[in-house]
């Protein structure tokens, strides 16, 4: 059988075991075990599977991507990321679409602790999409706003992805988190810049900024 051939039907069989819910993390492995067997044999695909997993987890770089997570863990249970919430709020909670924005400089500030987007947006969401919806901002607006900052892990120090990326490519992980930096927060100031503009030509995105309605609290009484 051609290598191309058994390339095709292995991205078929990985598409078909997904669709049927069966995780990737055990998905790929198994394809590439069947289509080692498949372009060599049974015993070159034994002797890859005792050594070559172990080879790539072992890599000293990889061990960063762990103390992210538990520096992230760290932020979580001390309040810090309450904090920078509850900061970024005060800061631009006056501007129109406010939260949305202490939203996106949220996930940037806890990027900068743990490095995943999932993280971020999982924890961010918890906290900023409730606190969003109690002052009026519309749901899809409020979940788009924790998942366009939750991708700025991606560039933030330290980022998985770009460690992994460095270690696949052979390049400095060093040097990629620090040119991941500034991109980070341009990211974040774009994503702001944009929800400001979004909530001006769509009011009903969010209510008005605090320093609006507290005029209009006034003139009533």
């Amino acid at each position: 059988m051609e290598p191309i051939l058994i390339g095709y039907i292995a991205l078929a069989v990985m598409v078909v075991l997904i669709v049927m819910g069966m995780r990737i993390a055990f998905v790929a492995p198994l394809v590439a075990f069947c289509g080692i067997a498949a372009l060599k044999d049974w015993n070159v695909a034994l002797n890859m599977a005792g050594y070559l997993p172990h080879g790539i987890a072992a890599h000293y770089s990889l061990s960063v991507i762990p103390l992210f997570i538990i520096m992230g863990y760290l932020g979580f249970y001390s309040g810090l990321t309450r904090d920078i919430f509850t900061t970024a709020r005060e800061w631009f909670g006056h501007l129109s679409g406010g939260l949305a924005i202490a939203t996106t400089y949220g996930c940037a500030g806890f990027a900068a602790c743990t490095g995943s987007s999932v993280a971020s947006a999982a924890v961010m969401g918890k906290m900023a999409i409730p606190e969003m919806r109690k002052y009026g901002y519309q749901p899809g607006f409020a979940a788009g706003a924790v998942a366009a900052g939750g991708t700025i892990a991606n560039l933030m120090p330290p980022s998985v992805p770009l460690v992994i990326y460095g270690i696949i490519t052979e390049q400095s992980v060093g040097f990629l988190l620090m040119a991941g930096f500034l991109p980070g927060i341009l990211s974040a100031i774009i994503y702001a810049v944009m929800i400001q503009i979004r909530v001006k030509f769509k009011p009903e995105l969010a209510p008005p900024p605090w320093k609006k309605q507290r005029g209009k609290t006034e003139s009533f009484h």
